[in-house]
């Protein structure tokens, strides 16, 4: 008799479950499963992409009861808990079957791992500060004084593989600041045209964001540093040239949609003007003279960290 009630009571405990249920395909790699329904519940095992279980018929705030299929160490049934989003939905072996072949890897979201865009534009504005020592030293200033202004880029890129992008982008900029030495305003314009070659790698997705980290190097065309006084002319100075440069950013994205991103970036930028002497007919040039009373030789660094928004398209 207890042992008729026994198993009566077995069945009415496990009879729900064993009936609202349902077959199911894993879409994702090393789906988590976790103790309760929530992302910070313990994991308690893993299921491979292609797997088919039997989970609940009904989710549970996009979560479905899973049945781990290997059980527990010992030998109990054990349940979890599996996203919706990791899992095709089929009730017979037959429509499994012919889903494996229909539904797509979930770990290919075109908007987390790229898998569908291959090239990629992104244009965007940035706010530049930079450090021209050799001016604003001998302008009275420190070493820290900074030379801050707008520029914009455009960007043109092709993946190599899931996480790693060639690019290839050109800049321009403009900055400026008025310093005051001995009574007169030294206006200090500095401008450039980077052209760079780099490479991005991806660091870190989810469904809807990205980071990543660059470098690039390339050439800094047309260089300049123009130095304006307010006093009788000849009173501009101007050095300009072409030199090295190299930058290195993080970027992070924001994915509208499978093809349109919003971006942020913050990186640091070096290039110079060659080095060149200021000149004789110069009529700022007392600012510009070594303790001996010759004119200095300066060497303009375009050097400092900047911040960009753009907006990127991805085909």
């Amino acid at each position: 008799m207890k042992t008729t009630i026994l198993i009566a009571s077995l069945f009415l405990f496990f009879s729900p479950i064993l009936q609202a249920a349902q077959n199911a395909l894993v879409v994702t790699d090393q789906a988590p499963v976790f103790a309760t329904p929530n992302d910070t519940a313990k994991q308690v095992a893993t299921m491979k992409n292609g797997q088919k279980i039997r989970i609940s018929s009904f989710p549970k705030n996009g979560w479905y009861k899973v049945l781990i299929p290997d059980g527990a160490a010992d030998g109990t049934l054990k349940f979890g808990w599996i996203k919706q989003v990791n899992l095709a939905l089929s009730t017979t072996d037959s429509n499994i079957k012919a889903a494996d072949l229909e539904f797509k890897n979930h770990n290919e979201h075109p908007r987390r791992d790229l898998k569908e865009n291959n090239f990629f534009i992104r244009v965007g504005g940035m706010y530049d500060v930079f450090f021209p020592s050799d001016i604003t030293k001998s302008l009275g200033q420190s070493s820290a004084t900074t030379v801050s202004g707008i520029g914009g880029f455009i960007e043109g890129s092709v993946r190599i593989d899931s996480n790693t992008k060639a690019a290839l982008r050109i800049g321009n900029y403009s900055l400026s600041k008025t310093i005051l030495y001995n009574s007169l305003n030294y206006d200090v314009n500095l401008t450039g045209t980077p052209v760079l070659l780099g490479l991005e790698r991806l660091t870190y997705h989810s469904t809807s964001f990205d980071f990543s980290v660059a470098l690039y190097a390339g050439m800094g065309f047309n260089n300049s540093a123009k130095i304006t006084v307010a006093t009788d002319a000849p009173n501009t100075f101007t050095m300009s040239g072409s030199f090295l440069a190299t930058q290195i950013n993080m970027v992070s994205r924001y994915w509208l949609s499978k093809n349109v991103a919003l971006s942020g970036e913050f990186g640091l930028y070096y290039s110079r003007v060659p080095e060149k002497t200021v000149d004789t007919a110069f009529n700022g040039d007392a600012a510009f003279r070594n303790s001996d009373g010759n004119l200095k030789s300066l060497i303009i660094n375009h050097l400092g960290p900047y911040l960009a928004l753009g907006l990127e398209y991805g085909f």
